[in-house]
């Protein structure tokens, strides 16, 4: 299991109508006094306070494939082991919401099939995104996990409070990672995610089904 160490921003807790001096870092504008590297801080540590997490859709909750009909109508495979991973992290009493580049009516069926209220589609700025839904839900940064396999997920995981990534993602994406699932997406990668945190946190799946 690779563990890299990562640019990382400390807890910030975002309100509607914040507003903080901002700095470039990269390509992304971060918030000023968020700025700093915490190398020293243990997997465990990250993910104990992880009450959100939001994950990408295609390459994450599933394999990257997208099949379309004769018709135009796209479709995705998605794995009952992350559906079963998203119900036990549910009942524990946390929260999971999707943020994906792509708009696709099938996302949203398998968002309501799993209980997932928070969805975002057609979104390519996902720490923006991230930044969203951290004010609607009242959270700090720190209390929320993201998982993603490419580049438009690259500044949202160097950001949260337990950035992830999958196997197949970019170099760049498990640099920066605090953790790299050992199931590949589309294969349980959510499950592994959910599966991690949990035990952290002491939770067992008898003790939440």
């Amino acid at each position: 299991m690779d563990e890299c160490p990562a640019a990382y921003l400390p807890p910030l807790t975002f309100r509607k109508n914040y507003c903080a001096p901002l700095e470039m870092v990269g390509h992304e504008w971060y918030p000023l006094q968020a700025i700093t590297r915490r190398m020293n801080m243990s997997l465990e540590k990250r993910a104990a306070p992880i009450k959100l997490i939001l994950s990408d859709v295609d390459g994450v909750m599933t394999d990257g494939t997208i099949e379309i009909d004769h018709e135009g109508n796209e479709s995705k495979r998605f794995s009952t082991l992350d559906g079963y991973g998203i119900r036990m992290w549910q009942q524990a009493g946390y929260t999971v919401g999707l943020i994906t580049g792509r708009d696709c009516p099938c996302i949203f069926h398998r968002a309501r099939n799993l209980g997932i209220e928070i969805v975002r589609t057609g979104t390519f700025a996902k720490w923006e995104a991230v930044i969203e839904i951290a004010a609607e839900r009242n959270l700090s940064v720190e209390e929320i996990a993201y998982i993603g396999d490419d580049y438009p997920d690259l500044p949202a995981i160097r950001a949260v409070g337990l950035g992830v990534t999958v196997p197949h993602a970019p170099q760049e994406l498990k640099n920066a990672a605090e953790y790299i699932t050992q199931r590949p997406g589309g294969y349980g990668a959510v499950r592994d995610l959910i599966d991690q945190i949990l035990k952290v946190k002491g939770v067992s799946p008898p003790d939440v089904l």
